[in-house]
């Protein structure tokens, strides 16, 4: 059999769980593009996460994940005295990839190992170009290709102000993406209008650019139409959106809206939630923050219809494809719909954003039938032209117009053969009797609501924060973990934050063992610990928590875990 021809991409933050925009388009363009290619994709993680060295997500794509050595991760924190910032941020990380991951042997050569057999590396974004040009330049065979989500530098325009950063972390986005422009082989636009500003900013060269839009795979998503919905008990509204500043702004415009529409129930969906402040909203809007896969599709099968009424950012919202594939009829503004060719009244409504609620009052007035229509015609919009299929097409006629450049036509392989692999999660578990969670952020508020739709209260929230302790959120007390009352022996602690291993040895010393210990992943997929081994998924190492903490917790471990 002939040898099949290997891509390598490398993606600055890894892409498991699949819970974004960004680590679905990158997860799934790949799957696509397996079909003729055989495909590893390299995901930067904290040396805590790198539970195996390489995991097969389907027949022909594999995940290997790059351990960040301390030393480049210690970079962050000059960085932010350099920036003045007092916390740790996105803009540092990712300067800290860019100024620093290229200059690391280390990780050269661990990439020129797991690149050996490839005839092409891309960088996802822009952050890696440095380090993968670096790999590139010890070989005289290796394509180097540019992936663009988006205009990074635009986008980061309009993200970064929460961050304060300063005017110094946009050059180097604006620097490294100028690089990615001028030197990468190839650089694959998702919509002719990022191609133009590419040309206008950096003076990319035309020819080596290919637009090959944006999709969305719906291998597991059943399209229902508005006709065929389970009806909830009152009209129903989603939003679905990402913590971006542009989403923020478009998540309160929708509060403001509902206030003329108390008979119509809006659910506000996804990481924008943890960044809303809710005091002013209407009962009719409910803020559920990111939710599990299944609870997601609930929503996407049940809402009467979405909205998209955003205004800034750049790339294509790829949520607008996931609502043509779920069947559920969009309003949205132009902006919103931007990179697909979609028309006003036939594949959805389109709207300013100041028009926002006369666009819901014409919806509401459609009659059943038509509403079927328009979501019929969205799904068929959808999977004529934005599968990701169709974007891999794109890639791969283009190198066939070259020669039939890699043998591709000998090495397909059917379709049926790009399916993702099962893994194993753990099931979700619900505690009883007194209940904890630990962490009174936005991933404990989240818990907060995912107990309370189980009808269940927590006893408190505990937090390191000195300044919470005392007070109450969301009208529950928080309280020290240190607290005397955490000892109770009948007691369950659900650690809702992002490093919740590092509170681990500190239960263990209490007496708390894995039995008592539930991990809410993003405030609302709970599982309990002694059930997470070989939770392959989330990059959990349950052997290396093991060791780490063996010396103070062996009566506690189960033999599972051993």
């Amino acid at each position: 059999m002939l040898k099949r021809p290997h891509i390598t991409v490398v993606n600055y933050y890894y892409i498991l769980p699949c819970n974004n925009g960004g680590k679905l388009a990158t997860r799934d363009f790949y799957k696509a593009l397996s079909e003729w290619f055989d495909i590893t994709i390299v995901c930067f993680v904290g040396s805590e996460h790198t539970c195996f060295s390489s995991l097969s997500i389907s027949p022909h794509l594999k995940l290997v994940p790059l351990a960040l050595p301390e030393k480049l991760m210690k970079l962050d924190e000059e960085i932010q005295r350099e920036y003045q910032v007092n916390k740790r941020c996105e803009p540092t990380f990712v300067t800290s990839i860019i100024r620093n991951a290229h200059q690391c042997r280390e990780l050269v050569s661990q990439l020129c190992d797991i690149s050996a057999d490839s005839s092409i590396i891309i960088t996802e974004h822009t952050y890696a170009y440095r380090l993968i040009k670096a790999v590139a330049d010890k070989r005289d065979d290796l394509a180097v290709w540019y992936r663009a989500q988006n205009v990074e530098y635009d986008y980061k325009r309009n993200t970064w102000g929460v961050y304060q950063a300063p005017e110094r972390a946009y050059r180097e986005v604006f620097e490294i993406e100028q690089e990615c422009c001028s030197d990468s082989r190839l650089i694959l636009t998702i919509t002719e209008k990022d191609a133009q500003r590419f040309h206008e900013l950096y003076k990319a060269p035309k020819n080596r650019m290919l637009n090959i839009s944006a999709g969305y795979d719906a291998e597991n998503i059943k399209c229902v139409l508005p006709s065929e919905r389970k009806k909830r008990a009152s009209v129903s509204a989603l939003y679905i959106s990402s913590s971006a500043q542009v989403a923020v702004d478009a998540a309160y415009k929708i509060a403001e809206t509902a206030k003329a529409f108390p008979q119509i129930t809006f659910y506000i969906v996804g990481a924008v939630g943890g960044k809303l402040i809710t005091n002013d909203f209407p009962d009719n809007v409910i803020v559920c923050g990111l939710v599990s896969e299944e609870k997601k599709y609930e929503f996407l099968s049940s809402c009467d219809f979405a909205l998209n009424p955003i205004v800034g950012g750049s790339g294509l919202n790829i949520k607008m494809l996931e609502y043509f594939a779920s069947g559920i009829p969009v309003i949205c503004t132009e902006f919103g719909a931007r990179g697909i060719a979609a028309a006003d009244g036939e594949n959805c409504i389109i709207t300013r954003e100041d028009s926002l609620a006369d666009a819901i009052l014409r919806f509401c007035a459609l009659d059943i039938q038509e509403q079927d229509q328009i979501a019929a015609n969205a799904h068929s919009l959808y999977l004529n032209h934005y599968t990701w299929r169709n974007s891999a097409r794109r890639v791969v006629e283009m190198l066939k117009s070259d020669g039939d450049l890699l043998g591709l036509c000998k090495s397909a392989v059917p379709e049926t053969d790009t399916k993702l692999f099962d893994f194993h999660e753990p099931p979700s578990f619900f505690p009883t009797g007194k209940i904890y969670i630990y962490g009174a952020g936005e991933w404990g508020t989240s818990c907060l609501k995912t107990l309370q739709e189980h009808r269940m209260i927590p006893f408190a929230f505990l937090d390191n924060d000195k300044n919470k302790q005392g007070k109450k959120v969301k009208d529950i007390i928080v309280l020290s973990p240190d607290s005397e009352e955490v000892n109770d022996s009948d007691a369950t602690v659900i650690l809702a934050l992002v490093d919740w291993e590092d509170v681990l040895e500190s239960l263990f010393v209490k007496g708390i063992g894995p039995d008592r210990i539930v991990v809410s992943l993003y405030g609302n997929k709970l599982f309990r610990l002694s059930d997470g081994r070989g939770c392959i998924p989330y990059f959990v190492d349950f052997n290396k928590i093991q060791r780490k903490v063996h010396s103070l917790c062996e009566s506690f471990l189960k033999p599972s875990m051993r």
